[in-house]
């Protein structure tokens, strides 16, 4: 078993929070800190690779200030955080080096994938499961069926079923196929996405009304790992400040 380890580079928002006094944040960038742990995770199709996620981080102040007259807060103008998140990388550039960028709405490009590195190690952490069930978009296609089946095999060995939901599509096809030719799988149409599966939804929808069953169960989007990656990284900074 091969063994890796991935950089993932989050930056996130301080909210409520303004730069601290006499801090020059255009020319030393915004602070770099390092989770405490690195993420385990499984990955590979084949040849299974056992690696870690370690985790480095960049909170942005809210605030860029307060107003001369009315000391209001004062908010980032758009470029202006693109300067400051690009000067923090060449800061810490021997830090960051091969470091994978992630950033929430607002401070990112729309519709970056989050690595495979990173759902896999949510994966992990959501053992055991005895079935796997996914979700993709109608535009979903062979680069993330590819994606999907590097996440999964590790654990396909053990798995009972494979359910999907919704629309078929190339990514579906990708899986379908290799679950089948390799694994001898047959994947199950699941309308009501069934709750004692780890679910991976690629939808972009989420689950609504019609799917409350699994918001108890096991369930991972990117919005959740998103929400995990903020919780994590602020908790971490939460305790190195007090």
């Amino acid at each position: 078993m091969e063994n890796d380890c991935k950089k993932i580079f989050y930056i996130g928002i301080a909210y409520g929070e303004y730069p601290k006094k006499g801090q020059r944040l255009e020319k030393t960038g915004l602070p770099v800190r390092k989770l405490e742990r690195d993420l385990p995770y499984l990955t590979g199709a084949g040849k299974r690779r056992f690696g870690k996620l370690r985790i480095y981080f960049s909170l942005l102040p809210e605030y860029a200030g307060k107003t001369f007259f009315h000391k209001r807060p004062r908010r980032w103008k758009e470029e202006k955080v693109r300067e400051l998140i690009e000067r923090t990388e060449e800061v810490s550039a021997g830090v960051l080096e091969w470091a994978e960028q992630i950033a929430p709405y607002g401070l990112a490009e729309d519709g970056i994938p989050l690595p495979t590195e990173l759902w896999a190690a949510c994966m992990y952490a959501q053992r055991p499961f005895e079935n796997i069930g996914i979700s993709f978009s109608k535009e979903a296609g062979e680069a993330l069926g590819w994606q999907v089946i590097e996440m999964v095999a590790p654990y396909l060995p053990r798995i009972r079923q494979v359910f999907y939901h919704g629309d078929r599509n190339r990514a579906f096809e990708i899986l379908e196929a290799s679950l089948y030719e390799e694994y001898g799988i047959i994947m199950i149409n699941d309308e009501k996405r069934n709750a004692d599966a780890l679910w991976l939804d690629f939808s972009g929808e989420g689950y609504g009304e019609a799917d409350k069953s699994i918001a108890a169960g096991k369930y991972l989007s990117s919005l959740e790992i998103l929400k995990f990656l903020d919780t994590s990284v602020k908790n971490s900074y939460n305790t190195e400040v007090n």
